[in-house]
């Protein structure tokens, strides 16, 4: 409501204010045309992590497996709403630069969230190394349980850096459009790399939970690794010149009038369209760009941070109950509604990152608003499916083996949270039309405040009330509903939205078709990944010990979760700015943020991993006080702060790809690296060597550093030029489509 109000009446809205009408409804199937390759890119990875979790199940002693490899997710999870914030950032700055024409500033706006993100990365790595013997008690006073996760921290630093990265390159992705790219990388990476890996690594070589983070490990190294080959390679003056005449083509004349005629004689003239107020900004260009994500990134941390803190403080209160059942079926429960909802909601909403960012970009303030209701539609009917999934929940977990009193806890807290779903797709919608927009502010406002009564509302629910998981599970719901009310207040009344304001109309669901041909792949990028790890945390309870491995594996899951907020915000940063420079024609300018938060990422995983390994022997200790926990997630932290590099890059370089519209190949990329390299490798490590958790945590990074490594080559390669040509011709295609079919 906050939002909403703020969108009504701030003058900061006055040119993109959203209005429903018929008109909205035409970009229905441009919007799904990226919706659906960015759900599947973000939903990739995370169904391959909840993957896991559910085969930790399977181990001996799942309870345990099980509850140390929720909570490495756990904490990655946290982590990654910081690097998600960076990713978030780079993906505004991306689009917008796309949009604009400006493909240099896009190059400086990449390089330098990567930077923020590599160093973000090894901050966060060698705080979590340093207090791996302690990070199991924020999560469980079992002492097992804490020696478990300090064993698995190494490897959750590793995880933490690659999100990073990672996250960054996914935010690069969305800005520019490259979410079927994202999906592919994901795809790729995770289930034919990390989560072979990890089965392999947890049953085979009887690793356990670790082996199945090694394979998690594994995948987000390759993701990381292919996403910053596609950055690299991309040719952002073409991405510009694509964006800039797909927004203008899409544009009536009656809206535009002499002014699209300059617009496209401008595109014609020169192939580096770029403001005058920027020209001599960029003779400064990298530090400029450097500023201006870093400005994005940083508020898009704290935001997205303080969303997911929602999912971690509800699970740790739970495992502060003392019974061991409710934890183990929170955490499955989680990993489940992670992989079949969550994921999917948030990667198919990246093809708003490239859909109202380059529109916003070319200054079509008008479609922003459409192309945001159709969104908003096109994910409340997604939802409608994953309410029944959820629904049998129970009877799903019981056919994979899983212990049924931890499928009846499971069970309870996936019913009590389908009003969260609802939502978490209006919120996810809500957040990219503030984000390509670069209107920051009002997100970390509203994140925080919902945040701080998250946890009153939590506690009182679990404990004053006697609710337990069940009061967890409710104050999730109600916190999300909080945020979404206050943010549309924001946008209904804020002067800032008045120019893009959102009107719920018929026409907005004429849009649907191209929503989805962006929502698929950058679906598909996102979930390879995804569920590359939930798939390796799964097998983890095939393992020996399964509750140990398990718990092992969602703990190092966690951490890269919680690490990757950085990388992510980065990569959203890159989105929207390479987004916004291909709408605009500036094809230089993409190169140029694609440096930038490339570097950015860099810097971040170094740093996290750094501190990750540094903090060790305390790490397990956040998470649970069983000794065995502790010196487990110890052991594997070496390959922790591997992820956490990874993940840094895989975050820009996603950023990039969904900025320039590349999330098809995203997802190619993701499926190939995880599903064909990462978890076969992470399944051989852990089961048949016998590495158990820390062998799947291998598969897992291995399918990473190879994501990174294809996505690196997909960016490096990329003709800027066209996709700028190609992200206005798209654009000024709908608009004249929209106007024919008014007259």
């Amino acid at each position: 409501m906050v939002l909403l109000s703020f969108v009504r009446f701030s003058s900061a809205c006055d040119k993109t204010r959203i209005p429903f009408s018929n008109k909205a409804l035409l970009g229905v199937g441009e919007y799904f045309r990226f919706a659906v390759p960015s759900a599947v890119m973000v939903c990739l990875k995370w169904w391959a992590c909840e993957i896991l979790v559910l085969l930790a199940g399977v181990f001996p002693n799942p309870k345990l497996e099980t509850s140390v490899l929720s909570i490495c997710l756990t904490i990655s999870t946290l982590h990654f709403t910081i690097p998600y914030g960076f990713g978030a950032a780079v993906s505004t700055r991306v689009s917008n630069e796309l949009g604009a024409g400006n493909s240099e500033a896009i190059r400086m706006a990449v390089s330098a969230t990567m930077l923020i993100a590599v160093t973000e990365g090894l901050i966060v790595c060698a705080v979590l190394y340093s207090c791996r013997y302690v990070l199991g008690y924020a999560y469980s006073d079992d002492h097992v349980v804490v020696h478990y996760v300090a064993v698995m921290t190494p490897l959750l630093c590793l995880s933490i850096f690659t999100d990073s990265l990672q996250s960054v390159l996914s935010g690069v992705a969305r800005g520019s459009g490259w979410q079927h790219l994202g999906a592919y990388v994901n795809l790729g990476a995770f289930y034919l790399v990390g989560i072979p890996v990890g089965a392999l690594l947890g049953f085979v070589a009887h690793y356990r939970a670790k082996g199945l983070w090694i394979g998690i490990v594994t995948g987000s190294i390759l993701q990381s690794f292919l996403l910053s080959l596609i950055t690299a390679l991309t040719n952002w003056k073409k991405q510009a010149m694509m964006a800039r005449e797909r927004i203008f083509e899409a544009t009536p004349p009656y809206q535009n009038g002499s002014n699209r005629t300059t617009k496209t004689m401008d595109m014609e003239e020169s192939t580096r369209l770029i403001r005058k107020s920027e020209v001599a900004a960029l003779e400064d260009s990298f530090l400029v760009e450097l500023k201006r994500v870093w400005s994005m990134a940083a508020p898009m941390v704290a935001a997205t941070a303080s969303q997911n803190a929602l999912e971690v403080v509800s699970l740790m209160m739970v495992g502060h109950l003392g019974i061991l059942v409710s934890f183990s079926g929170v955490a499955i429960a989680t990993s489940f509604a992670e992989v079949t909802g969550f994921c999917v909601i948030l990667g198919m909403a990246g093809a708003l990152e490239t859909l109202c960012g380059q529109t916003y970009g070319a200054e079509e303030f008008g479609e922003i608003g459409k192309y945001t209701c159709c969104a908003i539609v096109t994910m409340l009917l997604v939802c409608l499916p994953i309410t029944l999934l959820w629904i049998f929940v129970d009877k799903i977990l019981l056919l994979f083996g899983q212990d049924p009193e931890i499928c009846r806890v499971a069970h309870q807290y996936c019913i009590c949270l389908i009003p969260g779903l609802y939502g978490f797709a209006v919120l996810q919608c809500q957040i990219r039309y503030f984000q390509t927009q670069s209107i920051i502010f009002p997100m970390l406002f509203s994140s925080i405040a919902v945040l701080c009564l998250h946890i009153p509302i939590c506690w009182g629910l679990v404990f004053k009330l006697g609710l337990g998981h069940v009061g967890a599970a409710y104050s999730i719901a109600i916190s999300y509903w909080l945020n979404v009310i206050g943010l549309g207040i924001y946008m209904k009344y804020s002067p800032a939205c008045q120019n893009t304001k959102v009107v719920f109309s018929l026409n907005a669901l004429l849009s649907i078709p191209e929503f989805c041909r962006f929502a698929v792949p950058s679906g598909l990028m996102f979930c390879f990944e995804m569920w590359s790890f939930e798939l390796l945390t799964l097998v983890a309870g095939l393992l020996p010990n399964p509750q140990l491995q398990t718990s092992i594996l969602s703990i190092c899951l966690n951490t890269t979760t919680m690490h990757y907020i950085i990388p992510y915000a980065v990569g959203a940063s890159a989105s929207t700015r390479i987004s916004n420079e291909l709408g605009a024609g500036n094809p230089n300018a993409a190169q140029c943020i694609v440096r930038v938060v490339v570097i950015l990422a860099i810097v971040d995983g170094v740093i996290v991993s750094t501190l990750f390994f540094c903090f060790r022997h305390v790490l397990g200790y956040a998470y649970s006080n069983d000794e065995e926990v502790v010196y487990y997630v110890e052991d594997i932290v070496p390959i922790l702060c591997g992820s956490f590099t990874a993940d840094s890059l895989v975050g820009a370089l996603s950023g990039v790809a969904r900025g320039g519209g590349f999330q098809q190949i995203g997802a190619y990329v993701n499926l190939g690296a995880y599903y064909l390299v990462g978890i076969p490798l992470a399944l051989l490590l852990g089961f048949v060597l016998h590495f158990n958790s820390k062998g799947l945590w291998m598969g897992s990074l291995t399918g990473s550093v190879l994501q990174v490594i294809i996505l690196a080559c997909v960016t490096a390669t990329t003709d800027w030029q066209k996709e700028a040509t190609k992200a206005r011709e798209r654009i000024f295609e709908k608009s004249n489509e929209a106007h024919s079919g008014l007259v």
